[in-house]
């Protein structure tokens, strides 16, 4: 039987004593670490190349989440803490172009094909405003302006003369499914979904005849059309990866996502046919719809970009440590993407 009163004090009893101890553990094991390790430090830089890896271009930039190629100007357009800029490639001049507004980081902006109008949702009041930027007159116009609602997701036809976005009414949570008429000023309603789903993504086919768009339900969703000369509706691919994930088409008809398992696949909307091209992230199809760019993974300092040829099958690796978000130019020759790079 042990006798506490005559077991010994422990050394550590006394709080001085206890601390030095600690502290000098410490110093020796600072002077075991290797001195030249240090706590990395990551910056952002857009890339700009052609489509095979050449002529690989830096532009350093910060804190962005979003950068896209503006056709026929030599601009770059990116998103840096929910505020969209303009930056000339050749000038490498930088224009803030929305102003106080607070852009919405959770939709992607949208250009039409004659790269003069952009639009973009922007948070206010609680709410989402659909705006559209006007190049030629440097215009902010408010599409929607409503307090009752928000509108989200706004995407632009390709010939400029539409907006398709989705509205949630505050009162019942539904989803509605609208489109918006730049030169009448007319509003359509298309879809509207019951408070169990929400409509993403909607983007325009090339055509401008069709309406492609996500229903996302619980953790699950789903990949639809909506003819618009028809009035009609389909589903495409069900469970589909909701991460990582935003809808791409192309002139020759495919539409491009990413399915289960973190697989991208093109829907030929002419033939009714689903092909699986490859695992990835952040695809982007090119307007041609002869190649498809895409990054191998989801984090910013492990996916490396690569571009697959759909004619040849060969598959092109651009000389970068990481990258992601690629985005082809309008002539479907060139891309640009975001990657984060160590420094130290």
């Amino acid at each position: 039987m042990i006798d506490y009163k005559r077991s010994p004090k422990s050394k550590f009893k006394d709080p001085i004593i206890a601390i030095s101890i600690i502290m000098l553990t410490l110093i020796i094991f600072a002077c075991s670490v290797d001195k030249n390790w240090q706590i990395p430090v990551y910056e952002e830089i857009i890339y700009t190349c052609d489509f095979e890896g050449s002529n690989l271009q830096e532009i350093y930039a910060t804190g962005l989440n979003y950068v896209s190629f503006i056709p026929n100007k030599d601009c770059l357009i990116y998103r840096r803490k929910n505020s969209l800029y303009l930056f000339g490639i050749n000038s490498s001049n930088e224009v803030k172009i929305s102003g106080d507004l607070y852009v919405n980081n959770d939709n992607p902006p949208s250009l039409n094909d004659q790269g003069d109008l952009l639009c973009f949702s922007v948070l206010r009041n609680q709410k989402s405003d659909i705006f559209l930027y006007d190049f030629n007159d440097r215009a902010l116009i408010n599409i929607t302006n409503s307090n009752s609602y928000s509108e989200l997701w706004g995407s632009l036809s390709h010939d400029g003369s539409k907006i398709v976005y989705v509205q949630q009414e505050s009162s019942d949570f539904n989803d509605i499914l609208m489109t918006y008429d730049y030169l009448t000023q007319e509003i359509d309603t298309l879809i509207i979904v019951d408070d169990n789903n929400n409509i993403s993504n909607p983007i325009f086919s090339y055509n401008d005849d069709k309406i492609f768009y996500k229903n996302l339900f619980s953790r699950t969703g789903s990949v639809y059309c909506y003819d618009i000369l028809q009035e009609t509706e389909h589903l495409i691919y069900d469970n589909i990866s909701l991460a990582h994930n935003y809808l791409t088409t192309s002139s020759n008809n495919n539409l491009c996502f990413i399915g289960g398992n973190s697989f991208i696949y093109l829907y030929d909307f002419v033939d009714n046919s689903i092909l699986p091209i490859s695992q990835g992230f952040y695809p982007d199809i090119s307007r041609d719809g002869y190649k498809v760019a895409f990054s191998t993974s989801a984090a910013p300092e492990t996916g490396k970009i690569k571009v697959l040829d759909l004619l040849s099958s060969n598959l092109i690796t651009i000389n970068t440590d990481f990258g992601r978000y690629p985005k082809f130019s309008i002539s479907s020759n060139e891309i640009v993407f975001l990657a984060e790079i160590q420094m130290n």
